[in-house]
């Protein structure tokens, strides 16, 4: 045990020594610091006699120049003084118009006159809460923007051609076929033509199942400030869309002051949805196939009520909604 104990002796001894060494390594480096600072405290305080000692010529030579100055503006007061008074060589006439001013005034007045109108302009443009651009929208709503439908000029012709009354099936025939050919639905192979306006709806559709991934979107309402604003038409091609693309749609006019759906998809509106909730009729007798697109159902208005919200707003309305979401997410409808 004794040779163990010693090792273990020496050993300490070694560590201990170790050390006290790299305590005196520290000790020696501590102290060069300390006698760096000492040196700049030093450097420090005679740098801060030099700054005032500037301070004080600078203020005797800031004092010396105001009197400088002074003695310059009355010495030039005094020489003014001492001048020859003035003459009166020519006497003065009628003014002359320049046309140089006249000019150069016109043209300040038409400047002035721009940055005043564009001044303008930008203010009220700051104060209007017209909105203009999606971004307006955008930003005024705080909620991204799902599609933007451009502007399409048949559907001026469109409203022209499902405005006319028909007498007939034949007449209605015609109308339907008139109307698949000017929404860009080719008849004989049965595809939508592919146009701005529809990949626009095709856009927005897909939009709205990526909205929520967790659990299917079965059901939108499509509504406006004002009547005109195109929600029958953002309704109907968003449902042919959905429609086109394998989904099984229902269309529901739910304007019982205007209805307008079963125009534009050609259809009759002896029955609809109003007749379902007043005369309890069955839903599936009324509702229609459209012609346009086989997976494309609809449900329209109907005969128009005395009081369209005492009727939507009634508990049959609530009823019928439940049972269609319930049949169309079993599949029987």
């Amino acid at each position: 045990m004794l040779p163990l104990l010693r090792r273990e002796g020496q050993r300490v001894q070694e560590q201990a020594a170790s050390k006290i060494r790299d305590l005196e390594a520290r000790v020696q480096i501590l102290t060069q610091a300390q006698n760096a600072l000492n040196r700049r405290i030093k450097q420090l305080s005679t740098v801060s006699r030099q700054y005032t000692d500037i301070q004080q010529e600078l203020k005797i030579a800031t004092d010396n120049l105001n009197q400088f100055l002074t003695k310059r503006e009355a010495l030039r007061i005094d020489a003014g003084q001492r001048k020859t008074p003035w003459q009166i060589l020519t006497p003065p006439g009628e003014p002359i118009p320049s046309t140089s001013n006249v000019k150069r005034m016109a043209m300040l007045g038409v400047i002035l006159g721009i940055l005043m109108g564009v001044g303008v302009a930008l203010l009220l443009d700051k104060l209007s809460n017209a909105i203009h651009t999606p971004d307006d929208i955008k930003n005024l709503a705080k909620r991204p923007i799902l599609g933007v439908i451009p502007f399409n000029p048949d559907l001026e012709e469109d409203e022209k051609l499902t405005s006319n009354k028909f007498a007939s099936m034949a007449d209605l025939a015609g109308l339907v076929q008139q109307v698949r050919q000017r929404i860009g639905l080719d008849t004989k192979s049965h595809q939508h033509a592919a146009s701005p306006f529809l990949e626009a709806f095709r856009s927005l559709y897909t939009n709205i199942r990526l909205l929520n991934s967790d659990t299917q979107i079965r059901s939108l309402v499509i509504s406006s400030s004002v009547p005109g604003e195109g929600k029958s038409t953002v309704s109907v091609y968003l449902a042919q869309a959905a429609a086109a693309l394998g989904q099984r749609v229902l269309l529901v006019d739910t304007d019982l002051r205007l209805p307008q759906l079963h125009n534009h998809l050609g259809l009759l509106n002896t029955y609809g949805l109003s007749n379902v909730i007043s005369l309890d009729l069955d839903v599936e007798r009324v509702i229609q196939q459209s012609p346009i697109e086989e997976k494309l159902f609809v449900l329209t208005a109907g005969q128009i009520p005395p009081d369209p919200t005492k009727l939507l707003s009634s508990q049959k309305m609530q009823n019928l909604m439940e049972k269609i979401s319930g049949e169309l997410r079993s599949g029987h409808l």
